[in-house]
Formats: structure tokens, sequence, C-alpha cells
């Protein structure tokens, strides 16, 4: 199952990047629920820089919910 989590964990912060902003939010969304780990916050930090307004607040908001989580 830890395996499974992992490629889905890969997957998404492959997504992040995604030049469809939907897309990325998604994974944006996922990865600020479901997942945790210095890798994760290193893709959602580095996303918070991205063109995209729309994913720039829906990344912070991720970073957020992460430290409010511990």
């Amino acid at each position: 199952m830890e395996s499974a989590a992992s490629s889905a964990q890969t997957a998404l912060v492959q997504a992040l990047g995604d030049t469809i902003d939907f897309v990325a939010a998604a994974a944006e969304q996922a990865l600020g629920v479901a997942c945790h780990g210095d890798d994760v916050v290193r893709a959602l930090e580095q996303a918070a820089r991205s063109p995209s307004w729309t994913l720039r607040f829906r990344v912070n908001e991720a970073l957020e919910r992460l430290k409010t989580r511990g």
C-alpha cells in the first residue's frame, strides 16, 4: 500500500506543473489534504511561484493546511 501511495504522491507532485490550471489545482488540493513530507512542501513552495494567480492562491492554502496539521 505504501508503494501505491508513494507513486500517487509522485504523480501529484508532477501534476502541479501541468499547463492546465484545473489539473494543477486538483493536484494541489490532493497534496494539501492527503500527503505530507518535505518533498511535498518543496513542490508546493515551487508551485507557489507559478505564473497562474489561481494556482498560487490555492497552493498557499495547501501550505497553510499542512502547517496547521503539524
